[in-house]
């Protein structure tokens, strides 16, 4: 797959992300991925802050803040 181009359309973070349209919107709407930027009738989204919230995301998953949660994982 071609890398992304550095403002990205939906669709594109979907692809990039394998994951479906209405995931993104979802992880949008609860703080996951970025805000996009519009421009008139375009809405776009960096790719580049994209990446930093999914890198962020792997590791807020890998030490759940939650304390029953970590009990969990840690027995």
């Amino acid at each position: 797959m071609p890398a992304p181009p550095e403002y990205c359309s939906i669709k594109t973070i979907a692809e990039q992300l394998d994951c479906s349209v209405s995931t993104v919107e979802s992880y949008t709407n609860r703080g996951l991925l970025p805000q996009p930027k519009k421009r008139g009738t375009l809405v776009r989204w960096k790719w580049s802050e994209v990446q930093e919230m999914m890198d962020g995301l792997a590791e807020v998953e890998q030490e759940p803040q939650d304390p029953i949660l970590r009990a969990i994982h840690a027995s």
